[in-house]
């Protein structure tokens, strides 16, 4: 019989609400790393095999299946490369690979009443997935502790009725049921040029950037230095960098052994066993050990994969979190700057809105984190003095425009806040205007922009502020102007486009409109 903790059969509880009272199908649940996401499933799948009813837990990764295994209390069959085949009838509870599972097109149309997915945020998109999803008359459970999609497209929203979020990062920590972590950085190179594809870094090009011996020892100099004596797990961007990886470890005095997806379920047994033992000191992982992976007694985590996921960065981290005896605390040492992308885990809040809303979730713009040059640790970027050595940050001075010249380069919303001249307003509003312009073929967008920055002086643009604002007062370019805002009204309305909308834009940058021919063109 599993022992639950009091927040995870509230999480239950909150299922069975939304399931009887609430009548959703298709429920997620957003359960932070280290919540113990596996136990919950586990209790569910109790719950309605004591009851007789069919329960199907799809996996992504061969290896959650001795997971989700370990923990049921009642029997099971499993539906995977290497296991026996089960027979329907004689189990209540089957755990899937979702890619075997695929090929294997007599369960398609079984009947279950009950459908897990874990770590939906990826397993939720397969192409099985959704057709099990559509042909379900029951009940649909997406487990994830990161709830983030890469593609913009894929929405939570468009499964899910209804979201039951657990503790957070940083709750489980106060709670007791998550170790703290301490943060540090070192120099790393720069990313900003690496090619993106399907939202993250490309890994061809990322390993001509990482895969070099300097990079490789800056990063385990840095273990040695904070925790020669404690398991570290580092995390790489392919087999190629994490076998580099092992071989400078082992040559500097590491005991180091490298996991990859293809290595043998007995393999991993045995590295495990005697990293639990203190035999081998750093395991180095190829996206094998990013989720799925627990090993409590690991210390310390090498962020050695630039990534921009945050799911990636922060199941990286989890790995670290886990309470074990004698483990007062772990150590996260980024070394290509993943929490610039990413802030502090135990900082992110999430809500039913935020999961389920078709926005993206707000990423953070500027860095939310900076590194602290004296003692090298990591702290929001907000703080004046750095906590853990005092160093002093230097004030960046604001930059100042002078707004009685010409103004050329590009005018934000604070600069205009800071001057609070009427030219520096009339410039930012111009500036939009062409920017509108130039992106839309019209000017109609600005004016909503420049309003939204809520100015105290010039909460709304003056009128004369647009004259000229595209063409400086050349009135051959009328015609012109007039053609693209019609096409753009084409575009915008679809029941004709109004006339006072085009002739508000003539006016605004050639001035009176008398008629289709004549204009008369205000100076600026």
């Amino acid at each position: 019989m599993l022992t639950l903790r009091p927040f995870q059969e509230d999480i239950i509880n909150q299922v069975i609400h939304s399931a009887n009272t609430l009548k959703n199908q298709n429920i997620l649940i957003q359960a932070a790393t280290g919540s113990g996401k596996t136990v919950i499933a586990s209790a569910l799948m109790a719950r309605f095999a004591t009851k007789g009813r069919k329960v199907l837990f799809l996996v992504d990764n061969v290896t959650l299946i001795d997971q989700t295994a370990s923990k049921l209390t009642v029997p099971y069959g499993v539906i995977a490369d290497g296991y026996q085949e089960p027979n329907y009838n004689d189990f209540s509870v089957f755990i899937a690979s979702i890619q075997s599972l695929a090929n294997r097109t007599t369960w398609h149309d079984l009947h279950f009443d009950l459908i897990l997915l874990d770590e939906v945020h990826t397993t939720g998109w397969y192409a099985l997935s959704l057709k099990l999803i559509e042909r379900s008359t029951k009940w649909v459970i997406g487990l994830t502790a990161t709830p983030y999609r890469l593609s913009n497209k894929q929405c939570f929203a468009d499964i899910f009725q209804d979201a039951i979020i657990s503790p957070s990062f940083g709750e489980l920590i106060k709670l007791g049921y998550l170790a703290p972590l301490d943060y540090y950085g070192i120099d790393h190179a720069d990313f900003s040029k690496v090619k993106i594809s399907q939202g993250d870094y490309q890994i061809k090009e990322l390993t001509k950037i990482v895969n070099n011996e300097k990079a490789i020892l800056a990063a385990l100099n840095k273990y040695q230095e904070l925790g020669a004596s404690k398991r570290a797990i580092a995390f790489a961007v392919n087999v190629e960098h994490a076998i580099a990886i092992t071989e400078v470890a082992n040559r500097l005095g590491i005991t180091a052994k490298s996991i990859t997806g293809s290595d043998k379920k007995e393999y991993r047994v045995e590295v495990f066993e005697k990293c639990k033992r203190g035999e081998i000191k750093l395991l180095v992982s190829c996206m094998a050990l990013t989720k799925g992976f627990d090993l409590p007694e690991i210390e310390v985590g090498l962020l050695m994969r630039p990534s921009k996921s945050l799911a990636i960065i922060e199941q990286q981290i989890g790995r670290v979190a886990r309470i074990a005896l004698n483990k007062e605390r772990g150590i996260i040492i980024d070394c290509v700057g993943n929490l610039e992308v990413s802030g502090f885990p135990c900082e992110r809040i999430h809500t039913k809105e935020s999961i389920l809303s078709r926005k993206p979730l707000k990423q953070a713009g500027e860095a939310p984190v900076k590194t602290c040059p004296e003692c090298e640790r990591i702290i929001r970027a907000q703080e004046r003095n750095c906590p853990y050595c005092d160093y002093l940050f230097p004030i960046k001075e604001k930059e100042v425009i002078d707004f009685s010249g010409t103004i050329s380069q590009l005018i934000t919303a604070t600069m205009v806040k800071n001057d609070g001249s009427e030219k520096a307003h009339r410039e930012f509003y111009r500036q939009l205007l062409r920017r509108e312009y130039a992106k839309t073929g019209c000017t109609s967008g600005a004016y909503v922009k420049y309003t939204n920055n809520r100015f105290e002086t010039f909460p709304k643009p003056l009128k004369h502020w647009a004259l000229g604002a595209i063409f400086n007062g050349d009135c051959s370019k009328y015609k012109l102007f007039s053609n693209n805002v019609y096409r753009a009204g084409k575009m915008r309305f679809r029941n004709g486009t109004p006339s006072w909308w085009i002739k508000s834009q003539i006016e605004g940058e050639f001035g009176i409109v008398e008629n289709k021919l004549e204009v008369k063109c205000a100076s600026n």
